[in-house]
C-alpha cells in the first residue's frame, strides 16, 4: 500500500498493490482513515491496478472506506479494477455501490 497526491486542487490516490486480505485489512483501515482526512472536499482515489488478490476481508475494507468517505461527503474513486476483482464486485452487487473508473 502506498500514498500518493496529485496537485494541491486534486484527489489523494491511494495505491493497493499486492493482496489485500485479512493480513492487511487493518493496515487498510488507518491508512485509509489517515488519507480521508488529507482529502477533504478533494477526493480519493483508490488506484487497484497492482491487486493481484482481494478475499472478503479486503471487500469488507473496501465497503467501510465507502462508508466513511460517505459520511464525511468526501468523493470516492476506485481506479484500475482487475477484471477478476471486478466480477466478484459484480457478483456480489458491490459494483452499485462505488464509482469505478474504467
Amino acid at each position: 500500500m502506498t500514498e500518493s497526491s496529485s496537485a494541491a486542487s486534486g484527489p489523494v490516490t491511494l495505491n493497493l498493490e499486492g493482496d489485500i486480505d485479512v493480513s492487511v485489512a487493518d493496515q487498510l483501515g488507518v491508512e485509509s482513515t489517515r488519507l480521508l482526512d488529507a482529502a477533504e472536499s478533494s477526493g480519493l482515489v483508490v488506484d487497484m491496478q497492482n491487486v493481484k488478490f482481494i478475499d472478503s476481508t479486503g471487500l469488507g475494507a473496501l465497503v467501510r472506506l465507502r462508508k466513511n468517505a460517505t459520511a464525511r461527503g468526501i468523493p470516492l474513486r476506485l481506479r484500475n479494477v482487475p477484471p477478476q476483482t471486478l466480477r466478484v464486485m459484480q457478483l456480489t452487487a458491490l459494483d452499485q455501490s462505488f464509482e469505478i473508473e474504467r
